[in-house]
């Protein structure tokens, strides 16, 4: 994917007069910047028009959608652009109701979007990163926020690593991953046990993924910008039940439909427990949760597991699961709730409680998968039980029940796509492959799942972590495989032919050790306490790795 050069002068015309505006390079990259000016061009940045949906960051499941905003003029124009600077032009419509379909299929891909509505408004507050699927299907949700932390287009990689105790982020391109990792983030005595990293959404809106850590007494989100991690302070959220609690969190997507991201951490063997929704803001998160999921009736330390499942209902609200593995929820079963998005935030009032397959458990925890079996409602999944994991598609309304069970699905998956472009979105997973644990992927279609591709790990490693991006642009998702026993992470490129049966690249860092050990996957396998560290954030400034 080419990124043009960004414009720093435009001059637009407004009736008879002209209305000149200079815009600096780095404002016009990050879209933060006010219009300035007189006249009509000296809207504070209040009054600006404000992108609702898609979510930034987002994947829809079709090539067309709705696009909806707030604030602003009226009518107001939303430009579809092939770069961030909006210097190429792909759709442009317009519209005097704050909402508007795009009228024709949207490329492919990773696009730009922005939406304008004063005459002199030509830097908006925020142009999103939208990606598309290759899908044309009447309805249209969106899901995820692939990690793109300076908003290039191009998906990047976060690792961790044990010693030192840290955080790594490998910048993607057209050529792939940078072999040169940004340290940006260290921990005084060590990472947890479990995953510690999660994607975020774009928490503050400005149209950069943030990402989110956990710590023994709370959650740090460090915020993306076109410079990646690092230019902007970390802000630190306390757990709610207090120090030394261990919170779980994962990106919640956009549960009130503001245009925000949103976070839900939860907790589930302290009193109170459950799961709380952090909403978002221009700010970044609201320093309380504005809802308590509580536990249902007969499900002890409910909130043990949390995860941002995408838009299952296609309503244009994220929804989210809670739920208690089988060693907490009193009678040895999995015990799992969907929560559906709304105005006001997840319906506290109806979850939904996730049936399983065979008398089964339904799962430990939920995930989102994307659309895999090309309907256009994104569906999830159940992970981390010893019998298997439950396939759950998306409807209006969801179902209680899966589409299917699969065996041995790991404890490490995520949904990273349509990796062979059939049309049914894939889950990369840690899968028992001929006895042994290895990654895998799981490809879509319209009766549910099979087996794809699969790597088997070497005999001197014990454990994996896996994850997935698009980290070249080519459209072809890639997969990420860390083994932190033999301080490496493979990277696998996909392509037309799909994914390759050795390596593509393997990262290395020199001196570290445990490189690997976690790739930014699930965020709530139970962890140590003898191994968790505290956040430094005074080190999330971008020191070279």
């Amino acid at each position: 994917m080419h990124i043009l050069a960004v414009s720093t002068f435009v001059v637009v015309v407004a009736g008879s007069a002209a209305c000149a505006q200079s815009v600096p390079g780095a404002d016009a990259a990050d879209g933060a910047t006010d219009s300035g000016g007189s006249g009509d061009c000296s809207a504070p940045l209040s009054a600006r028009t404000r992108p609702i949906y898609p979510p930034s960051g987002s994947v829809i499941t079709t090539r067309r959608t709705v696009f909806r905003w707030a604030g602003g003029e009226s009518p107001a124009t939303v430009e579809v652009c092939a770069d961030r600077p909006c210097s190429h032009v792909l759709r442009s419509m317009r519209s005097a109701s704050r909402e508007v379909a795009s009228d024709d299929d949207l490329p492919s891909g990773v696009v730009f979007w922005r939406v304008l509505s004063n005459p002199c408004e030509r830097v908006a507050i925020a142009t999103w990163e939208l990606h598309v699927s290759d899908r044309r299907l009447e309805t249209s949700a969106a899901w995820g926020a692939p990690i793109d932390l300076n908003g290039d287009g191009f998906d990047d990689l976060l690792v961790l690593a044990r010693r030192p105790s840290s955080g790594v982020a490998f910048l993607g391109g057209p050529s792939g991953l940078s072999t040169t990792g940004t340290t940006f983030a260290r921990f005084d005595v060590g990472i947890p046990f479990g995953s510690a990293i999660q994607r975020a959404g774009d928490i503050d809106g400005d149209g950069f993924v943030d990402v989110v850590m956990m710590n023994e007494d709370g959650v740090s989100i460090l915020f993306g910008s076109p410079s990646g991690l690092g230019s902007r302070s970390a802000q630190y959220v306390p757990s709610i039940v207090g120090p030394g609690s261990y919170p779980v969190a994962d990106g919640a997507g956009d549960v009130n439909g503001d245009g925000y991201s949103d976070l839900i951490v939860g907790r589930g063997d302290r009193s109170p427990s459950g799961a709380w929704i952090y909403l978002g803001g221009s700010n970044g998160l609201a320093a309380s949760p504005s809802v308590h999921l509580g536990a249902p009736p007969g499900t002890p330390n409910f909130g043990s597991t949390v995860g941002g499942l995408g838009d299952v209902n296609a309503d244009g609200f994220a929804d989210v699961a809670v739920g208690a593995p089988p060693q907490m929820s009193g009678d040895g079963s999995n015990l799992l709730f969907l929560y559906l998005g709304g105005a006001d935030g997840p319906n506290t009032a109806s979850p939904i409680r996730l049936a399983s397959r065979d008398a089964a458990s339904p799962g430990a925890s939920g995930r989102a998968a994307g659309d895999i079996n090309g309907d256009g409602f994104p569906d999830f999944f159940s992970e981390g039980m010893p019998e298997g994991s439950n396939i759950y598609v998306g409807a209006s309304p969801p179902s209680p029940s899966p589409l299917m069970r699969l065996l041995r699905l790991g404890a490490l998956s995520r949904g990273i796509g349509d990796v062979n472009h059939d049309g049914f979105d894939d889950v990369a997973t840690s899968l028992l492959v001929t006895g042994r644990l290895g990654a895998t992927l799981l490809l879509g279609s319209a009766a549910g799942m099979s087996t794809g591709w699969s790597y088997e790990i070497p005999e001197s490693a014990s454990a994996l972590s896996v994850t997935g991006g698009d980290y070249n642009g080519d459209g072809f998702p890639d997969v990420a495989v860390g083994l932190g026993q033999l301080n490496v992470v493979n990277i696998y490129y996909g392509g037309r032919s799909g994914l390759p049966a050795t390596p593509s690249l393997t990262l290395r860092l020199a001196g570290a050790e445990g490189f690997g050990v976690e790739v930014a996957v699930s965020s709530d396998a139970p962890r140590s306490s003898a191994a968790s560290g505290r956040l430094h954030a005074r080190d999330l400034r971008g020191a070279p790795g």
